[in-house]
């Protein structure tokens, strides 16, 4: 629910209404189910049906991520890391970062980010997902840069410059 919110509700109308409930017992879904083998299990785990009451609010209202990124060691934490958001009053760069006088903003971003920085001018700079996958490459033509990840999927993404003096930096795709 929390990264595929489309598409969890989808499968919880099919789960409901396409299948006239025959994986639906008595609190909610069932644990597992397999229409392959037509098999069902009847049990359910706390741990599996605990999170979907918080999970649907959330969806709902953003209650708990509001809450999360409402906690100052979280907020301290997305500081250190040089994230920043304006509707979670994120600002400044990570301390790091700044001191090797890169800056990159916005982050949180949903279609572009700039990277601003003397130090990496005539740099490449590669761009890796969460799974360790290069997902773009570039070079630092100029002070500044805009590096347009519209079409990346959201996500953690790296920036790594070949000048390995430099930090690595990173970009939140929302």
């Amino acid at each position: 629910m929390p990264y595929t919110p489309d598409e969890s509700i989808d499968f919880l109308r099919y789960l409901y209404e396409d299948t006239q409930g025959q994986y639906i017992g008595l609190l909610g879904p069932v644990d597992a189910f397999s229409p392959h083998y037509l098999w069902k299990t009847e049990r359910y785990l706390a741990i599996d049906q605990g999170t979907i009451s918080p999970m649907l609010e959330n969806y709902k209202t953003q209650l708990f991520w509001n809450l999360f990124m409402s906690a100052p060691e979280i907020q301290e934490s997305l500081h250190i890391l040089g994230f920043t958001s304006t509707e979670h009053n994120l600002t400044g760069i990570c301390e790091n970062i700044h001191q090797s006088k890169i800056e990159i903003y916005p982050n949180p971003t949903s279609n572009s980010f700039t990277i601003s920085s003397e130090k990496v001018i005539n740099s490449e700079f590669k761009i890796i997902d969460s799974q360790g996958r290069e997902v773009l490459t570039g070079s630092m033509n100029g002070q500044e840069h805009t590096i347009d990840i519209s079409k990346l999927s959201k996500g953690v993404y790296s920036v790594v410059f070949d000048n390995t003096e430099y930090p690595m930096v990173r970009v939140i795709k929302e």
